[in-house]
């Protein structure tokens, strides 16, 4: 599936924000996002884990269920 220009744009800048807000939390330059695993650095924690997914809803302005905040590991 092929995105329009106006849904790569979007996408595009929801992943800038996505790691921006990865980088945050997890102190780490975004350059170093594609190896971070969760419970894999010092600043992965299950507290960062949760602090991470609701950075996450206010920086897409989105809310998880419960049980889809459940499912993210």
């Amino acid at each position: 599936m092929q995105l329009s220009g106006a849904m790569a744009a979007q996408n595009t800048d929801a992943m800038k924000r996505l790691n921006s807000v990865m980088a945050s939390v997890l102190q780490c330059k975004e350059s170093e996002l594609l190896k971070a695993k969760r419970n894999s650095g010092p600043h992965w924690d299950s507290f960062n884990h949760l602090l991470l997914i609701r950075e996450v809803e206010k920086a897409l302005k989105i809310t998880f269920t419960m049980q889809e905040v459940e499912k993210i590991h």
